[in-house]
């Protein structure tokens, strides 16, 4: 899902993607995850879905274009970025408030520059629609402090993002600050 792609692009290590997963991928094992990519097809997609918000994708879920936008951006997000991946720390972050844990957060950090994501866990009972959840409303994560914010209490900016909002329309948080781009 897209939880597992966001974990899978963001914590330490090398990111892979079998071909052809930048969909649903629903197949199982040897021989039956072995069907031909249609890779024009897939090409053209990723034209549709590159520059994309990803949330804005989220309601025409079954034709999996917010996946592989999502896959898009966080793709991008490394190549702008390589030295935060191959070398910047990683720290768990603890989310806060009432669903805090039905929450798996981390920051990746190097130089200034942070990446904080935040994906659900153990979210039976809490689906609203395609890919909303509910019960998230009042919990947030600490966010790092920004340029000039002062640096906070145990190094966080003192700032936090509320997960409701955004967990009620996709399952994944990213909060990038410090880039190149200054996000």
């Amino acid at each position: 899902g897209l939880a597992q792609l966001a974990a899978q692009m963001t914590l330490p290590g090398i990111p892979d993607l079998y071909q052809g997963t930048e969909e649903w991928d629903l197949s199982l094992v040897d021989p039956d995850n072995r069907r031909p990519v249609d890779w024009d097809r897939l090409s053209r997609q990723l034209d549709a879905v590159a520059e994309a918000d990803p949330a804005a994708l989220a309601e025409s879920w079954p034709d999996a274009r917010v996946k592989h936008g999502l896959a898009a951006r966080l793709l991008r997000l490394r190549r702008e970025d390589p030295e935060l991946f191959a070398r910047g720390d990683y720290a768990p972050v603890e989310a806060e408030g009432p669903a805090a844990a039905h929450v798996v957060a981390w920051r990746r950090s190097l130089d200034g520059r942070h990446l904080v994501v935040a994906v659900p866990r153990l979210v039976a009972g809490r689906l609203n629609g395609a890919l909303g959840l509910t019960g998230f409303d009042g919990t947030a994560v600490p966010l790092p402090a920004g340029p000039g914010d002062g640096g906070g209490e145990r190094g966080i900016g003192g700032s936090r993002a509320d997960l409701g909002p955004v967990f009620g329309r996709l399952p994944v948080f990213l909060h990038h600050l410090g880039g190149r781009d200054g996000q």
